[in-house]
């Protein structure tokens, strides 16, 4: 079975930079039930009504996933999604072991392209390696927390103070900031062209600013001197 090959733009978790998914119909029932529940109801003999007569799950194979990936769900942190499981790795050796043992049940996998790339994300922080500038343009993504009507007021008013190709936000982030205050916040968020924005984007409304990522083109990361302030002042 051939599975999808990803590069890995930025650590999975603020931590990872190998991801392993795999596929297997009935692994949705760890949400409910324990591992040995599963087993006791996926073996030839079992007393049980079964999970492949009840739910159309192939008995033999989800069982031998179960049996395989067991493991991996005691050491390695996870995420279960409907059939789909996964498993998200600090070290190649972990990657390679797990691709091993699953590789009949994986769907794809994200890992550095290179050991330059790796490096180059586990020594930076909030940074998004891409091939292109999103937009061509911009170079920080800045993500706000909730704000209240004169936080969102500020910040409308500073948007207009640039052009389009310096500040930007997207037509939602725009209507979320015109909206009164709801019970929730939506994903508000803005691109910018220039690191000097970010520095009075911090003195306008800087402990509600949730997050900000930094874009790093891989045709460049072994020779452009990036900014190394940011991340200070991203609290």
């Amino acid at each position: 079975m051939t599975y999808l090959k990803q590069k890995t733009n930025k650590l999975f978790y603020g931590k990872f930079p190998y991801k392993v998914n795999a596929y297997c119909k009935g692994i949705n029932f760890l949400r409910l039930r324990d591992y040995e529940w599963i087993l006791e109801r996926t073996q030839g003999t079992s007393p049980y009504v079964t999970i492949a007569s009840t739910h159309n799950v192939d008995r033999d194979n989800l069982r031998r996933f179960i049996i395989l990936a067991h493991p991996y769900f005691d050491s390695f942190r996870s995420r279960l999604e409907n059939n789909a499981v996964s498993f998200f790795l600090e070290t190649k050796e972990q990657f390679d072991e797990v691709c091993k043992v699953l590789h009949d049940f994986i769907t794809y996998v994200s890992e550095p392209e290179s050991d330059y790339a790796l490096e180059y994300l586990q020594s930076k922080e909030k940074i998004v390696l891409c091939d292109r500038y999103p937009h061509d343009l911009y170079r920080y993504k800045v993500s706000f927390r909730s704000l209240n009507e004169n936080q969102k007021q500020k910040l409308l008013t500073w948007s207009k103070n640039y052009k389009e190709t310096q500040v930007k936000f997207s037509k939602m982030s725009i209507e979320a900031l015109e909206r009164p205050v709801t019970y929730y916040w939506d994903n508000v968020f803005c691109h910018l062209d220039d690191i000097k924005h970010l520095t009075f984007l911090y003195l306008l409304i800087g402990s509600s600013i949730k997050k900000v990522e930094q874009f790093v083109l891989r045709s460049s990361i072994n020779t452009v001197s990036q900014d190394q302030d940011y991340a200070k002042m991203d609290g």
